[in-house]
């Protein structure tokens, strides 16, 4: 009988706990009798998991506790979507004179899923999304980002702010972001010494960045040292990036441990000043970590695919084979060719022949007569990666491009 008696209470409180659990770990929907506005059903500890319906909904969110946040897109790709379309579950931020952004997440583990977000104000910063220092594992996932404006101050789509580590900003378009101070697709900055340790921005659509006074971003990294932070930057799209004064579409401005910008595709950037570039590095990279490659850099021959400080000191090159610098024959003027520009300490070659991944044969096409003789016409190529029948095939390649 003791035995049974002791066994009871464990019983009877298993069973309490798994209730608990089930109570803490509900589905709750928008609009509902419950729930009128999103950040009601936030509000609720028990909503584990929140589906937001089709529908425009004009509010600021402030999410401060771990949780799945569904739009009526979720796990869907914007492409095929219509940004505030009649499928999309629309959130407007309510806040006409800001600085508030449509979301803000200072709690861990937070998923964003599958909205439509916009934010227009008169006066202040205008954010889409802001990610604050709890905000640790945050994942931004199949969002529209659209019409992210203000008429007096700064715009960023997505901000990163103090210190979240472990954020995943993947597969969102992010478009129109506008505004006379700087316009910036994705910003991570810090008034501490610590940044997240871990960026992960991937599979994104970024366009339509536009700086009518000061200069335009896709990706900007700013105000702290990340010795041991690990920024993946991975096959964005980047396109028509406008800045008054300047456009500087990835611009690491604080010193990475392990920074990527691999496979991106950079598009059509323009500023009045004629200061711009694709990957703007302003402090001494760690060269031996550092990779700029794979990149499809359609750019004209005055804007720099890889800018790097002018007085930068440098232990080994910096690795960026396998680019498409705009030509075949390379980047200039440090390269070889007349594509886009290049600083001094930079490992170039081989290079793209063609914006393809298949392509990557540059250095091997002969620009002297000299690269022909003595069997280098067995080496090397033509820029479509045909070879060449014998020397005098070669050198005639050379002095007339046939």
């Amino acid at each position: 009988m003791k035995l049974l008696n002791w066994k009871f209470p464990l019983l009877v409180s298993a069973s309490l706990a798994a209730t608990a659990i089930n109570a803490s770990a509900a589905t709750c929907s928008v609009p509902s009798a419950g729930y009128p506005t999103i950040q009601a059903a936030v509000d609720d500890p028990t909503c584990s998991i929140i589906n937001v319906a089709p529908g425009a909904y004009v509010e600021n969110v402030t999410i401060t506790r771990s949780l799945t946040l569904n739009g009526a897109q979720a796990g869907l790709s914007t492409a095929g979507r219509t940004s505030a379309g009649p499928a999309e579950s629309t959130v407007i931020g309510g806040n006409p004179t800001g600085p508030s952004a449509v979301f803000v997440i200072d709690g861990p583990t937070v998923t964003l899923d599958g909205f439509s977000i916009e934010n227009s104000v008169t006066t202040g910063a205008a954010t889409g999304v802001d990610i604050q220092s709890n905000g640790n594992d945050a994942v931004i996932l199949n969002n529209f980002i659209d019409g992210i404006a203000t008429a007096n101050g700064v715009a960023q789509g997505v901000l990163v702010e103090n210190g979240p580590d472990n954020v995943n900003i993947s597969s969102n378009t992010i478009s129109n972001v506008t505004s006379p101070g700087s316009a910036k697709a994705i910003v991570v900055d810090s008034s501490t010494a610590d940044l997240s340790d871990i960026l992960f921005i991937k599979d994104n659509t970024i366009t339509g960045i536009t700086s009518t006074g000061q200069g335009a971003y896709a990706l900007l990294v700013a105000n702290a040292s990340l010795t041991s932070a690990s920024l993946q930057f991975l096959t964005n799209h980047i396109s028509n990036l406008t800045g008054a004064a300047f456009v500087h579409a990835v611009s690491l401005e604080c010193e990475l441990m392990v920074p990527l910008v691999q496979n991106n595709d950079f598009t059509n950037f323009n500023s009045a000043s004629g200061n711009v570039a694709a990957v703007w590095i302003n402090n001494d990279p760690r060269a031996d970590t550092t990779s700029v490659s794979g990149n499809n850099f359609n750019l004209t021959a005055a804007a720099y695919g890889i800018k790097l400080p002018d007085n930068a000191t440098f232990p080994s090159l910096l690795g960026a084979a396998c680019n498409w610098w705009g030509s075949a024959d390379g980047p200039g003027p440090v390269g070889p060719g007349h594509g886009a520009r290049i600083s001094p300490g930079i490992l170039y070659a081989p290079w793209r022949i063609a914006p393809t991944p298949d392509s990557c044969i540059g250095s091997n096409v002969p620009t002297t007569e000299a690269q022909c003789k003595n069997g280098g016409w067995t080496t090397a190529v033509r820029p479509d990666g045909s070879v060449f029948k014998s020397q005098g095939d070669c050198m005639q390649f050379v002095n007339t491009g046939k």
